[in-house]
């Protein structure tokens, strides 16, 4: 049934961001990333005195965030319990949409062209026929990860992924496919560059990118089940609602990834249009919200070049359109 109401809890470390720390009125908690989070937590559950990050460590003892390069640059730190059934989808993950594509015939390719480009030019780690190499193209992909960081002046986030994602290549494929799934649910630059380069179609990015989109493009082959209704609350300009109305009834395609939800409550908080998307037996499509690192968002992912059918297109009694989408492959 959609719409998970079991209470999920997760521990949140956070730092006093305040420009006046050492003043207890003036407290501004703010979260560390994901990365940086996964860091302190497990240094944390560890036993360790510190964890290690970029620009400061964290000194448990002391609850303290302290700069490496300056020992009396000090902010408070904090470990809370959160429920994350309280937290709203994350805006930038599941509310960008892209125009509704004409696929070259029905469908070129059954997966991404970007991701079909890469392959055709690392055929010796992923061949046709027989297995492909994954600790190569781990290696890659985590190399691939820290280049594009650093061109973003987020060395250390990159690195941090590439880290974990090298972790998975003495694994077996089951793991390494859940291992890639949850560092793409993870909060950081790597999803919403992934998703650019794919809406775009950039090429420049098959060499860094086309590896970890290959991995995730393999991880369809196993799929982990659900048989109900999605949805994803979107702002659609009126040009785009009017491509989407002009497109009832044919087959349409979008490039990149695409995040929807289980639960239409918190779908349709966002944006002026609602996404109601039905699976059709031989949709290709994961759940991934028992390995997110957001469960609460009960995402379902639908894979690079979706092929779909735009059924209709209604206008609700509050004016929010809503677009009844089937979902092919």
């Amino acid at each position: 049934m959609a719409g998970n109401t079991s209470i999920i809890y997760k521990f949140v470390w956070q730092w006093n961001g305040s420009e006046t720390p050492w003043e207890k009125d003036e407290a501004e908690w703010r979260r560390y990333s994901d990365m940086e989070n996964d860091i302190i937590e497990d240094a944390y559950l560890n036993g360790n005195d510190q964890a290690v990050l970029h620009k400061h460590y964290v000194d448990f003892e002391q609850s303290l965030q302290i700069s490496k390069n300056d020992a009396f640059r000090q902010r408070q730190v904090r470990r809370i319990k959160v429920d994350s059934n309280g937290e709203y989808l994350r805006e930038d993950r599941f509310c960008i949409c892209e125009q509704p594509l004409k696929p070259f015939g029905k469908a070129k390719n059954a997966m991404s062209d970007f991701v079909w480009a890469w392959l055709e030019d690392n055929r010796h780690i992923a061949p046709k026929h027989g297995n492909p190499d994954y600790i190569e193209i781990i290696k890659q992909a985590g190399q691939g990860i820290v280049n594009e960081a650093k061109l973003l002046t987020l060395d250390f986030e990159g690195e941090t992924i590439a880290n974990k994602l090298i972790e998975l290549q003495d694994q077996r494929i089951g793991q390494i496919q859940i291992g890639c799934f949850r560092l793409y649910t993870a909060e950081s630059f790597l999803y919403k560059l992934i998703n650019k380069t794919l809406r775009e179609d950039d090429r420049s990015k098959t060499e860094t990118l086309g590896a970890f989109c290959y991995l995730l493009a393999e991880s369809y082959l196993f799929k982990n089940l659900y048989d109900g209704l999605l949805y994803r609350g979107v702002t659609l300009t009126e040009e785009m609602i009017n491509d989407y109305q002009n497109s009832t009834g044919e087959w349409r395609r979008w490039l990149a990834f695409s995040s929807t939800s289980k639960c239409r409550e918190k779908a349709q908080h966002f944006g002026n249009t609602l996404f109601i998307l039905k699976l059709k037996p031989n949709a290709v499509y994961h759940d991934i919200s028992s390995i997110s690192y957001y469960p609460n968002e009960e995402e379902v992912l639908l894979p690079a070049a979706t092929d779909f059918v735009v059924d209709k297109v209604e206008c609700d009694k509050d004016g929010k359109y809503l677009i009844y989408i089937s979902i092919f492959s």
